[in-house]
Order: C-alpha cells, then structure tokens, then sequence
C-alpha cells in the first residue's frame, strides 16, 4: 500500500511552486481548525461491517489549508489538504485518523463548468495503518437563470486495505446533482442521485449501490449575528453479487487474517439505510463560529448483527483564516 508522504510532499511542493511564481492576487490562501465533542451511541466502522452496542464521547480536531488559484480569468485551480483526529475516551479500537488531498481544476465556459478532480484519503484505525481511499473525477456543471444548478459526474473510485487485501476494491459510479436557490439565494434544496459500481478482490464483497440525498439550508441573522440551518435526509442501498456465508469480522480479527468464522447465514447480502440530519451553525464573529449537530441512522441487513439505529451528535467551534 503506498504510503501517504509521496502525495504529501507532492502537495507541499506544487504549493512552494505557487507561491513563488504566481502573484499574491491571483492565490487565495484559507486556514481553517475546528475542534469539539462528539457522542456516538452505537460505536461502527463501516467498511470492516463492524458493529458494537458501546457509546463513547469522542474528542475531534481538524486542521484544513485551502488554496484558490485564479489561472486565468476561466481557468481555475483549487486545492486543499486537512488532517482530521477522532480520539474516543474509552474505547480507543475506534479512534479514527483521516489525511486528506484534494485537487480540483475547472474551465468556465460561457454558460457551463467543465473539471477534473482528485481526492486521496489516508486513514489510521487504532493508530494502525487501517485504508487508502482515491477518488478521480470528471464533471460538468450549469448554472440556469440563476436560480438552478446542475452538476453531472463520472467517478472512479479505489480502496486498498493496510491488512484485509479481500476488500481491496474499485468502483465506477455517476451521479447527478441538482441545487434549486431562492430568498435571494439565502436559501437553497439540493438534491443529489447516485449509482455505483464496485468490485473486490474477493466476489464476495462486490455489490451494486444506489444512493439520494435531499438537503433544505437556509442562512439568516438573529442576535445580531449570521446563522445557518441545514437539514437532510439520505438513503442508501446495496446489493451484493454473491451469497454471503460469513458474518463479519469481530473486533479482534480487524487486523489480523483475512479468514472469518463460519456462520449460517445463506441468503443473497442486501443492506439498506436511511439517515436524518440536523445542523445550526452560529457564527459569533466574522472568523469563528459554533456548530452543532445531530444525526440518527437506521440500518438494515440480511446479516442480523448489521441491523442497528445509531445516533451521533456534536459540538465544535471553527475558525476560518
């Protein structure tokens, strides 16, 4: 698995590069930290299909640097790296460490967008090096009278695994966005389609996603000071290729063999979700503001251990730089 300090140095230098041959109005350089709590009552890891009935209040703080360069009156270069610490109090099998890249080039025609895009995520599980995932995307855009935009994507997607090789997969998906705008563009529904594609190293974990997300966000000043709501709701559903005869992994087995136990289960994998979410952000001053949120998910599976609600919420304040 390549190790994330080429990408890395990559990053710093085509940053160095930047800055010094491009004048210091054509780059528009933001920092941006936020730190908070955050309570999960249903501790998961996803990808590793592992569930447990155990809450934990976690400690989160992120760093994130991003970087606007105006090319040329049409072309424009946007690029952002961040690093993202989950620290739970007790069950420390669950700390999440996230690295992330981005890249994003787009060409602004005189009524549409045009871009390519690219997106690396290093993550460390238990402080052990746990997934690699890469995302490379082409998409068009159309902004309508102002007050509707469509955005089309083709994305290729790849996971590779520090120790489970039998889930290293690709993908290949589109999806479609639509975002509608109105109150002088205070507020806007955005609603968002997608279909993937993906295979394993093992048949097994080969399945077929389709995915909808809707999301109501309205920004408005009370108190004196600007705020924001944000609701949404998202469904997610996957078909597996294969019958599923295994159950998944135990926590103790997340970094060892990629053998699992046997188990009775035979019937074709299915897995179905829908979770709500709620945010308000409250900005105390130009630079910092507070955020909260609360998420609840119900999940269902033809794996009887996979069948589970789970309710997260939390609090954090950020600063933009």
């Amino acid at each position: 698995m390549k190790k994330l300090n080429q990408p890395l140095i990559i990053s710093t230098l085509f940053v160095s590069a930047i800055a010094s041959v491009v004048h210091a109005d054509a780059v528009d350089l933001t920092w941006e930290i936020n730190s908070g709590l955050k309570h999960d009552n249903t501790l998961t890891v996803a990808e590793l299909d592992q569930v447990s009935e155990q809450s934990d209040v976690a400690l989160t703080l992120q760093g994130e640097a991003k970087i606007k360069w105006k090319i040329s009156p049409k072309l424009t270069l946007k690029s952002n790296l961040s690093y993202q610490v989950n620290d739970y109090q007790t069950y420390h099998d669950y700390d999440l460490n996230l690295a992330k890249i981005a890249f994003d080039l787009d060409y602004r025609f005189t009524d549409a967008t045009l871009g390519t895009s690219y997106y690396f995520v290093d993550a460390e599980l238990a402080k052990e090096d746990f997934l690699q995932f890469s995302q490379n995307s082409m998409y068009w855009s159309r902004l309508f009278d102002q007050r509707y935009l469509l955005r089309v994507s083709a994305d290729y997607k790849k996971k590779e695994f520090a120790n489970l090789t039998d889930r290293d997969a690709t993908s290949f998906g589109v999806s479609n966005q639509h975002f509608f705008f109105f109150n002088q563009a205070k507020s806007f529904v955005s609603l968002n389609f997608n279909i993937d594609n993906e295979n394993a190293n093992n048949n097994q974990f080969d399945h077929q996603a389709l995915g909808a997300r809707a999301m109501y966000s309205h920004s408005f000043e009370g108190w004196e000071h600007k705020q924001q709501i944000q609701f949404g709701w998202q469904f997610n559903k996957k078909d597996y290729q294969q019958i599923t005869t295994n159950e998944p992994f135990s926590p103790a087995d997340q970094f060892g063999s990629n053998e699992q136990p046997e188990s009775d289960v035979q019937a074709q994998r299915k897995d179905k979700s829908q979770v709500v979410d709620a945010q308000w952000i409250f900005n105390i001053t130009p630079n910092w503001s507070l955020n909260t949120k609360v998420e609840y998910g119900h999940y269902e599976s033809t794996i009887t251990s996979l069948n589970y609600d789970e309710t997260i919420s939390s609090l954090s304040i950020k600063g933009v730089f």
